[in-house]
Protein backbone atom coordinates (compact mmCIF):
# COMPACT_ATOMS: atom_id res chain seq x y z
CA UNK A 1 0.00 0.00 0.00
CA UNK A 2 1.38 3.55 -0.93
CA UNK A 3 0.90 5.95 1.62
CA UNK A 4 1.10 10.02 1.02
CA UNK A 5 2.05 12.87 3.22
CA UNK A 6 -0.51 14.48 1.80
CA UNK A 7 -3.82 14.70 0.23
CA UNK A 8 -3.86 14.15 -3.57
CA UNK A 9 -6.83 15.48 -5.57
CA UNK A 10 -4.96 14.24 -8.77
CA UNK A 11 -2.43 11.67 -9.65
CA UNK A 12 -0.75 10.46 -12.77
CA UNK A 13 1.07 7.20 -12.30
CA UNK A 14 4.39 5.79 -14.05
CA UNK A 15 4.69 2.32 -14.15
CA UNK A 16 7.69 0.62 -15.30
CA UNK A 17 8.62 -2.83 -15.22
CA UNK A 18 12.14 -3.01 -16.01
CA UNK A 19 14.33 -4.97 -14.05
CA UNK A 20 18.06 -3.62 -14.47
CA UNK A 21 19.61 -2.00 -17.55
CA UNK A 22 19.80 -5.36 -19.58
CA UNK A 23 17.71 -5.55 -22.74
CA UNK A 24 15.18 -8.38 -22.21
CA UNK A 25 16.13 -9.43 -18.64
CA UNK A 26 12.91 -8.03 -17.54
CA UNK A 27 11.23 -11.60 -18.74
CA UNK A 28 13.45 -13.46 -16.33
CA UNK A 29 11.11 -12.73 -13.66
CA UNK A 30 7.27 -12.97 -14.17
CA UNK A 31 5.37 -9.30 -14.68
CA UNK A 32 2.38 -7.71 -14.00
CA UNK A 33 0.11 -8.08 -16.77
CA UNK A 34 -3.73 -6.56 -15.31
CA UNK A 35 -3.55 -4.61 -12.34
CA UNK A 36 -6.29 -2.53 -9.92
CA UNK A 37 -5.59 0.70 -7.99
CA UNK A 38 -7.48 1.20 -5.46
CA UNK A 39 -7.72 4.79 -3.67
CA UNK A 40 -8.71 5.50 -0.30
CA UNK A 41 -9.38 8.18 1.81
CA UNK A 42 -8.07 9.53 5.36
CA UNK A 43 -10.74 7.06 7.11
CA UNK A 44 -9.87 4.13 4.63
CA UNK A 45 -12.90 4.46 2.64
CA UNK A 46 -12.83 3.43 -0.60
CA UNK A 47 -13.51 6.68 -3.04
CA UNK A 48 -12.47 4.97 -6.56
CA UNK A 49 -10.24 2.78 -8.39
CA UNK A 50 -8.65 1.54 -11.72
CA UNK A 51 -7.64 -1.26 -14.04
CA UNK A 52 -5.12 -1.05 -15.87
CA UNK A 53 -3.51 -4.37 -18.34
CA UNK A 54 0.58 -3.46 -18.15
CA UNK A 55 2.28 -3.80 -21.91
CA UNK A 56 4.79 -6.49 -21.52
CA UNK A 57 8.14 -4.48 -22.96
CA UNK A 58 10.81 -2.81 -20.63
CA UNK A 59 9.99 0.68 -21.18
CA UNK A 60 8.40 2.79 -18.45
CA UNK A 61 4.67 3.10 -19.37
CA UNK A 62 2.40 6.14 -18.46
CA UNK A 63 -1.00 6.20 -16.71
CA UNK A 64 -3.45 8.97 -16.19
CA UNK A 65 -5.38 8.54 -13.03
CA UNK A 66 -8.15 10.67 -11.57
CA UNK A 67 -9.01 10.34 -7.42
CA UNK A 68 -9.97 13.76 -5.45
CA UNK A 69 -8.74 13.35 -1.35
CA UNK A 70 -6.73 9.90 -2.17
CA UNK A 71 -4.34 9.43 0.94
CA UNK A 72 -3.48 5.79 0.22
CA UNK A 73 -3.73 3.53 -2.83
CA UNK A 74 -3.68 -0.15 -2.47
CA UNK A 75 -1.96 -2.05 -5.66
CA UNK A 76 -3.54 -5.30 -6.05
CA UNK A 77 -1.46 -7.40 -9.30
CA UNK A 78 -4.13 -9.37 -10.32
CA UNK A 79 -2.31 -11.33 -13.30
CA UNK A 80 0.77 -11.65 -14.30
CA UNK A 81 2.84 -12.48 -18.04
CA UNK A 82 4.98 -15.94 -16.83
CA UNK A 83 8.17 -16.56 -16.69
CA UNK A 84 10.11 -19.88 -17.26
CA UNK A 85 12.89 -18.65 -15.04
CA UNK A 86 11.48 -17.37 -11.61
CA UNK A 87 8.59 -17.03 -9.66
CA UNK A 88 8.75 -13.70 -7.43
CA UNK A 89 6.73 -10.97 -9.78
CA UNK A 90 8.99 -8.32 -10.27
CA UNK A 91 8.14 -4.20 -10.43
CA UNK A 92 11.27 -2.06 -10.51
CA UNK A 93 9.67 1.14 -9.34
CA UNK A 94 5.92 2.66 -9.56
CA UNK A 95 6.31 6.68 -9.08
CA UNK A 96 3.38 9.10 -8.66
CA UNK A 97 2.85 12.74 -9.13
CA UNK A 98 0.93 15.18 -8.94
CA UNK A 99 -0.61 17.16 -11.76
CA UNK A 100 0.44 21.19 -11.19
Amino acid sequence: MASFQRVLNELEQVTSIEIGLVPKRHVTQPRPRDMSLVFLDGSGREIGSKNLTVKDVPTPQLESVSAHGVVRMEIHVNSVYASTQGHATAIAEIEFFKKA
